[in-house]
């Protein structure tokens, strides 16, 4: 056993063909941290189908300093309620960008609007692009302080409409619904 410091100069080349089936079996057993100061490539191109498979398995959480690219299906499996968090620190935007080949069509987000108090900020948005990819206009906003929303361009109904406000109209400018 060697409890000390172990420098390798060289490739260092492992030629076993064991397969780690826990924290006590593989090629490659490690008992305490692992420091990686290059890059490291993993070339199995063994599929991931759950949290169990796949050519990398973390039995714990993930931290990741900066960004993450998956070129594939991204599944979030939980026992509970399954869960995305995106949290934005205060006076930024939390986005979800949905694009083709990577130029954006929609935009789904809590704006990065000061939250000043009385639920003021953090609006919600959904964004909409043109083909080149160009900020068109918010299609839909909802306030997050008064709970109203907004479709910049119309609202087509093609079921029935149901106005649960019973306000009586006095002019143009009153009632349950007013049409302006």
């Amino acid at each position: 056993n060697n409890y000390g410091v172990m420098n390798v100069y060289a490739p260092l080349q492992i030629n076993s063909q064991l397969t780690s089936t826990s924290s006590t079996t593989g090629s490659l057993i490690v008992n305490g941290g692992a420091s990686f100061n290059k890059d490291t490539i993993i070339y199995s191109t063994t599929l991931s189908t759950s949290t169990g498979t796949g050519s990398l398995q973390v039995i714990g959480g993930v931290g990741i300093g900066s960004d993450l690219h998956v070129g594939g299906t991204s599944y979030v499996d939980s026992t509970g309620q399954a869960t995305n968090v995106l949290n934005a620190s205060t006076n930024n935007g939390a986005v979800i960008s949905l694009r083709t080949n990577n130029s954006e069509r929609w935009v789904i987000s809590k704006g990065g609007d000061t939250e000043s108090g009385s639920n003021a900020g953090s609006n919600f948005y959904i964004g909409r692009y043109s083909d080149s990819g160009s900020y068109i206009d918010n299609a839909f906003t909802i306030s997050r302080s008064t709970g109203i929303c907004n479709c910049s361009d119309g609202l087509n109904v093609w079921g029935i409409l149901a106005i649960q406000n019973t306000t009586l109209t006095s002019s143009t400018t009153t009632g349950a619904l007013q049409v302006i």
